[in-house]
């Protein structure tokens, strides 16, 4: 046998035992959504003061079955001058991240106003298409936890004409003629229609800290991280199916943002 013969042979040889290798098939992913959080806001004329927990739940469809998850996510973010804290549907396979939309929305020298407004007019782009999702995938689920509820609440703040600000941007699912999923939106903003100097927002999760606020309201007659914690640990302590990991803080004051506790966020 020559030695080019030789060679042939043993690239035929290789190749036949290397078709013999085990196929490991990749692994197979669906549609799916993460969703959850509890965030507390506390404001008054001086300081704003906010936390968000980290925990999400992401439930996934493989072959028509749901597999629910639980992750550690950043639910803070900065833009611009300005912050975003996102509470409910956040974000889905077919693209729609609430907290990157939100960042998108700002131009340079926007005011927080401006920057809602795109916010506002953004957000249901791919969210609209998700909730479609969500419907055709598991119909009694979106029945229970999407179909005329609020299903995303976007918290703004910054320093806005020489004053803490902060906007809540509140989509609520609502079914078109056709019966198909949309959207309506609605907005509160303090200093604008807040009736006192020291406000209170409580979005996501918060029937604990309701409960809280009611048999003594000394917890949010004045901003500062003592209080913001202890009101949002109440949701951690009563449910710990959809609120936990590390708590992410900021407080925006006379100089501006500041990041008090990144939690699973990132700042540069």
């Amino acid at each position: 046998m020559t030695a080019a013969v030789r060679w042939l042979f043993c690239c035929l040889c290789f190749l036949f035992i290397g078709s013999l290798s085990p196929i490991v098939a990749a692994p197979v992913f669906g549609p799916g959504f993460g969703y959850g959080t509890a965030v507390v806001v506390l404001r008054s004329s001086e300081v704003l003061l906010a936390a968000v927990d980290s925990k999400e739940i992401y439930r996934e469809y493989r072959d028509g079955k749901a597999i629910v998850d639980e992750r550690i996510t950043c639910k803070l973010t900065a833009a611009g001058p300005y912050y975003a804290i996102v509470a409910g549907l956040s974000h889905g396979t077919n693209g729609f991240d609430a907290l990157k939309e939100t960042t998108q929305s700002y131009r340079s020298g926007d005011g927080l106003g401006e920057m809602a407004i795109r916010a506002e007019s953004s957000v249901p782009r791919l969210l609209v298409p998700l909730l479609r999702d969500i419907r055709d995938m598991d119909p009694a689920d979106f029945a229970l936890r999407y179909r005329g509820q609020t299903v995303l609440q976007l918290t703004l703040m910054g320093r806005d004409n020489g004053s803490p600000r902060v906007i809540v941007l509140e989509f609520v699912e609502k079914e078109s003629d056709a019966g198909s999923p949309g959207l309506s939106t609605r907005s509160r903003s303090c200093p604008g229609d807040c009736p006192n100097p020291t406000s209170a927002y409580f979005l996501g999760t918060h029937d604990k800290i309701d409960e809280a606020v009611i048999r003594d309201n000394t917890l949010i007659r004045r901003p500062d991280e003592s209080r913001v914690e202890k009101l949002i640990h109440f949701e951690y302590i009563d449910r710990p199916d959809l609120v936990g990991g590390p708590l992410s803080m900021v407080k925006v004051g006379k100089s501006g943002g500041t990041i008090l506790r990144p939690g699973a966020c990132s700042f540069n």
